[in-house]
């Protein structure tokens, strides 16, 4: 189960990585925002064992209201939902 958790810290930081690559304007702590962002695109809520991926419609809200790298923000989300995805079919 550890091996699981160190290989999903691996891929969100690869993920970050990637995406902030290709961010277009400069912001000030905006490795540590495109890290919340991904953390809180794969947020979820379980209800009976049933996943209710809370985190992503929290993460689009906040995404179209900021003003810097509106799209590479969206793609964080996206992708943290992406590996939560992963995550629920491996468990």
């Amino acid at each position: 189960m550890n091996i699981h958790f160190d290989f999903l810290h691996l891929g969100v930081l690869l993920i970050t990585a990637l995406i902030l690559h290709q961010k277009s304007e400069n912001e000030d702590y905006g490795y540590l925002k495109l890290l919340g962002y991904i953390l809180l695109g794969g947020f979820s809520f379980w209800i009976n064992e049933f996943p209710i991926p809370l985190g992503i419609f929290i993460a689009l809200m906040l995404v179209k209201n900021a003003s810097l790298n509106q799209e590479t923000k969206r793609t964080g989300a996206i992708a943290g939902l992406i590996i939560n995805l992963v995550f629920w079919l491996i468990f």
